[in-house]
């Protein structure tokens, strides 16, 4: 009754393998997120029964993952998800607080000079509270100029449903 990060492989014939093991902890991990930095792969997986954001460092993809750095501590977070931008690391990340009953509903905001750096809270956090739109669904985008977010909206149950916000100015 754990989550645990695997994976397949499909070959050109459309051929499936069967699934294996990526990473397997003590605890509960989804959400598996990864990012490069300075031509390294990193999965930020979440980690919310450990009360951490943990960042992962790939030793041999797509198996062999050890734990990096520790991101934060004693936060209940869910679904972080970084994003570079102008020389920034962005991280969106569901966190569960005292006035909130869903870890759904409440996005925050932080950022850092690097992955490994200390990651700041924006001064407006929670920047969205809305059920609807606020937690994370993949990668963040930019295309054309333009910057956006994939959402989950839980208002019916979970991961009911996928949105896609315009970020329209990201700033400390």
């Amino acid at each position: 009754d754990k989550g645990r990060i695997c994976y397949i492989e499909l070959d050109n014939q459309g051929n499936i393998s069967e699934s294996e093991i990526a990473l397997e902890t003590n605890f509960h991990l989804s959400y598996p997120f990864l990012i490069e930095d300075n031509d390294e792969l990193y999965m930020i997986p979440e980690t919310m029964e450990n009360n951490r954001i943990e960042l992962y460092k790939c030793i041999k993809f797509p198996n062999q993952w050890e734990l990096d750095h520790v991101m934060m501590k004693n936060v209940q977070a869910v679904d972080s998800t970084i994003f570079k931008h102008k020389g920034k690391y962005w991280m969106f990340s569901n966190l569960r607080s005292d006035s909130n009953f869903s870890i759904n509903e409440e996005l925050y905001l932080f950022f850092s000079e690097s992955l490994h750096g200390e990651w700041i809270s924006h001064p407006q956090n929670p920047i969205i509270s809305d059920i609807q739109k606020s937690r994370p669904a993949g990668n963040i985008i930019e295309a054309n100029g333009r910057i956006y977010r994939p959402s989950q909206d839980s208002s019916i149950r979970y991961g009911y449903s996928i949105n896609i916000n315009e970020i329209i100015k990201i700033s400390e």
